[in-house]
Order: C-alpha cells, then structure tokens, then sequence
C-alpha cells in the first residue's frame, strides 16, 4: 500500500541520508482546520532545519473522507545558489495529482544549477508517458523552471509517482 505518510518518511530518511536534520517548535499551532468553523479539511505541520541546506516545512492535509495531500517545502538558506522546491502529491479518491516544483529565479549563479536541470529533463523524458496537469497560467506559473513536473494520473500509478518524486528529490539533494 503507498500512502502518503509511507512518502513523507521516505522524504525524511532521503535527507537524514545526507544531511543533519533537526525539528523546529513552530510558534503556531501545528495543527489546524480550513475553514475554522466547518473543519471540513484537516492539516499538520512540521517543520525542520537542515544544516547545510536551509528549511524543510511538511504540510500534511486530508479531508471530505477522500481527500489527502503532501505537501513538502525546501527553502534554501540565502548563501546557497540551490532552488526552492515545493512537492505537492494529492489523492482525491481515485484522482491524483502530483507537482514538482523549482523555483530558481533566486539564484545568482544560473551556471550552478546547470547539472541539477540536466538530471532534472532526463526524469522528465523518463516519465512522460504520464500524463502532464495543464494549469492556467497564474502569476507563479511563469516563476517556475522549466523541468518542474505536473502530472495527473490514478491510484494505480501510486508506486510510479512516489518513485518519481523520490527520484527528483534524489537529484535535488545531489
């Protein structure tokens, strides 16, 4: 069974791997419903600090009894030329819907991440045969390098999208 929670730890043990890690006490609650008064979805939150590398925050959602969701922050700490990356993996009954994405417009030295996009086309040609998500365009659509991975797909390819997640993890933490 692939759950979200089986992803989560997965995330976790990737970067303990190869970084020190530490959870941080956040100064709001770290557990919260949307909308207040209906509490019709339910969150939790986490968030670490990893030495070498900066911020982690894990946001973990579910509700209507068939929504669940995952979403997982990298802010680089301001001395690393690295991007920011957001993953969002949401199962909505039979639906799911993954997003990978790399935000570099912060980094001064474009030439540094040249390997990292190299890795990151390659998995995209490895997964292509999954349907991509078209999104409208918003103002952070634009913002968004351009080997970030929207998919859309069902349970059935639970084990296909976690691997592919973990593998552009992988390549991210490289």
């Amino acid at each position: 069974m692939h759950d979200l929670e089986e992803l989560r730890s997965k995330i976790l043990n990737k970067i303990k791997s190869k970084f020190d890690i530490k959870q941080l006490d956040i100064n709001f609650k770290e557990e919260f419903y949307y909308p207040k008064s209906i509490h019709l979805l339910k969150f939790n939150i986490e968030q670490y600090e990893i030495k070498n590398l900066g911020n982690l925050a894990i946001l973990k959602g579910k509700g209507l009894g068939i929504m669940k969701m995952l979403t997982v922050v990298f802010t680089p700490s301001i001395t690393k030329d690295i991007p920011l990356v957001i993953i969002d993996f949401i199962k909505m009954a039979n639906k799911r819907t993954v997003f990978i994405e790399f935000y570099t417009n912060h980094i001064i030295q474009k030439d540094s991440i040249n390997g990292l996009e190299n890795r990151l086309e390659k998995l995209n040609i490895k997964y292509e045969y999954i349907e991509n998500y078209v999104e409208s365009i918003n103002w952070y659509t634009t913002l968004r390098n351009k080997y970030s991975t929207l998919k859309k797909s069902t349970k059935k390819y639970d084990k296909i999208l976690y691997e592919m997640v973990l593998e552009n993890l992988e390549e991210y933490l490289s």
